[in-house]
């Protein structure tokens, strides 16, 4: 009867140890998802309330024609590469880069061609799938530098370095690009980089022939774009590249050739440019990018190899310096996730692309990681998708 009673308490700790086991196993498969057999959680996936959030980066390398695709993982920023993605002949040498709000599309600009490719982002892998009809003619140059989307994602702008600007519309249930009627519309002389402000309302152009940027409003049913009065304003030399701040006041202008950002007022009602001011930088600067919270804004340094940080004001626009953060050999392409905690610069002439980590009380940059692309990668794009 003892040896019994022994064996039945086995037997009830057994049971007792493998319902403990198969808890533990339902707890981790339901909080890292199922199927991952790492123990690192699924890579890339935030689950709030119901939903579930990824982030994919893609970087256009200009020498091997083509796209490295990667999955951000949210907690370390780590970027994961999911491919490289060809592009089709005749639209080679791929320059700029743009996802839809929606992150169901991806377009990229081709020097040389003068061509858009379109595709589709796979909402779950991240892996992308040219569009039907893919490459699309801007109709008329060879060197499109600059692309822009609409909040609202109807409308693709796209400046054409020796014939001006060129507009598109995006059918939202296949991503296919139509030609906007009227387009193509006259800008400055050179037209390079290209914003939108965050109503949607006011298109802003640099003109790195004539050292000014043109204002235009956009009809948000046609997509057709007007000269905004008093456009265009003027800036430093060579301007290249602009960004406005998430609250849609202020515009920041970046050149080529001067050692200054110019800060321009929005005026909400009629999308005129007022000067603030212009703040001390360096030469050669590429790309522009600004958090969310609008608190800090950072620029690509192509000849020093860095970064430079700035304190924007939010009462007046002004620039109070960060300092310098090191990068690769000339960084050019800039973008940031929309949490605003990660930071990436692609770095030309390295192939990599160079992760930072924002301090959000301070600004500071703290690289975490060295990511490879392809060959002379030129610009980045982040897509979040929420399913």
């Amino acid at each position: 009867m003892k040896e019994l009673s022994m064996k039945k308490r086995r037997i009830k700790k057994r049971y007792l140890l493998a319902f403990i086991v198969m808890l533990c196993i339902l707890i981790v498969s339901f909080h890292y998802g199922c199927g991952n057999p790492s123990g690192q959680g699924e890579l890339g996936l935030v689950g709030v309330g119901g939903t579930s959030a990824r982030t994919f980066a893609y970087v256009t390398n200009n020498g091997s024609n083509n796209i490295s695709g990667y999955i951000i993982d949210p907690d370390t920023g780590n970027m994961t590469s999911i491919g490289l993605f060809p592009t089709t002949p005749p639209a080679t040498y791929p320059e700029r880069i743009v996802a839809s709000p929606s992150g169901k599309y991806l377009y990229v600009s081709h020097m040389g061609a003068g061509q858009i490719s379109a595709f589709k982002i796979h909402s779950v892998t991240g892996t992308l799938e040219e569009i039907v009809g893919s490459p699309y003619d801007t109709g008329g140059g060879t060197m499109p530098l600059g692309m822009v989307i609409d909040p609202s994602g109807k409308f693709l702008y796209v400046t054409n370095y020796n014939t001006g600007l060129f507009a598109f519309s995006i059918d939202p249930d296949t991503g296919i690009l139509s030609k906007i009627i009227g387009s193509q519309f006259q800008s400055g002389a050179y037209p390079m980089g290209a914003a939108i402000d965050p109503s949607g309302k006011f298109l802003y152009v640099t003109n790195t022939g004539e050292y000014d940027v043109t204002g235009f409003r956009i009809d948000p049913s046609t997509g057709k774009i007007t000269t905004v009065e008093g456009s265009p304003f003027s800036v430093g030399a060579y301007p290249t590249a602009l960004a406005t701040d998430p609250s849609g006041k202020y515009l920041f202008v970046v050149q080529m050739n001067t050692n200054d950002i110019y800060v321009k007022r929005i005026h909400s009602d009629t999308g005129t440019l007022e000067a603030v001011g212009s703040f001390s930088s360096y030469l050669n600067q590429s790309g522009i990018a600004i958090v969310p919270s609008g608190k800090y804004l950072y620029v690509t340094d192509y000849d020093l190899n860095d970064i430079s940080g700035y304190r924007i004001d939010p009462g007046t626009g002004d620039l109070a310096a960060l300092g310098l953060f090191p990068a690769g050999l000339n960084p050019r392409g800039i973008a940031m996730d929309t949490t605003g905690k990660y930071l990436y610069a692609v770095n030309e002439n390295s192939n990599k692309v160079t992760g930072y980590r924002i301090n959000s009380d301070t600004g500071d940059l703290v690289s975490f990681g060295l990511f490879d692309t392809g060959s002379t990668p030129r610009y980045i794009s982040l897509v979040r998708i929420v399913k």
